[in-house]
C-alpha cells in the first residue's frame, strides 16, 4: 500500500506514506486503486481532461493506460504518442508566460476525476529574469 495526500497550503507539505497512511490527514473517504503494473507501481488510468474535455488518449490501447504517481519527479512526463495528442489541446502562442494562458487538466482514473489546476503542472515563463 502507498498513500498520497497532496496539499495545495504550502504551510502544511504534502505526504507520501508506505504500507500504512495518517489517518489524520484523511477526512474523506478514501479511494483505492489496484496496482496494475508492480515493478513501476502503475495505476489503470482512464483518460486525460484539459479544459473539461476529455481527451480520449486510452480509448484504442489495448489493455488501456497506465500512470505512475511519482512523488520524485519535479516535471510530468508522458509517452511520446499522449503529449502529441495532449499538445493539440494546449495553447499555441509563443507568448504564453502565464498560467493564466493554460486550461486546467484533470486524470481521470477508476472512474474518479483528479484536477490539477495549470498554476501546478505549468512553468511560467518571466522574460525579464
Amino acid at each position: 500500500m502507498l498513500a498520497f495526500y497532496m496539499s495545495a497550503n504550502p504551510s502544511e507539505p504534502s505526504e507520501l506514506s508506505f504500507g500504512s497512511y495518517n489517518k489524520n490527514k484523511f477526512t474523506g473517504d478514501l479511494i483505492w486503486h489496484d496496482v496494475v503494473h508492480q515493478f513501476y507501481w502503475s495505476i489503470k488510468l482512464d483518460d486525460i481532461e484539459i479544459g473539461g474535455k476529455r481527451l480520449n488518449l486510452c480509448k484504442d490501447k489495448e489493455g488501456g493506460c497506465m500512470i505512475t504517481p511519482d512523488s520524485g519527479t519535479s516535471l510530468m512526463t508522458m509517452p511520446n504518442w499522449a503529449l502529441k495528442a495532449a499538445s493539440q489541446h494546449l495553447p499555441k502562442n509563443d507568448h504564453c508566460h502565464s498560467a493564466d494562458d493554460f486550461k486546467d487538466m484533470a486524470f481521470i482514473i477508476g472512474g474518479h476525476r483528479y484536477p490539477l489546476p495549470a498554476k501546478h503542472w505549468v512553468r511560467e515563463h518571466n522574460p525579464t529574469s
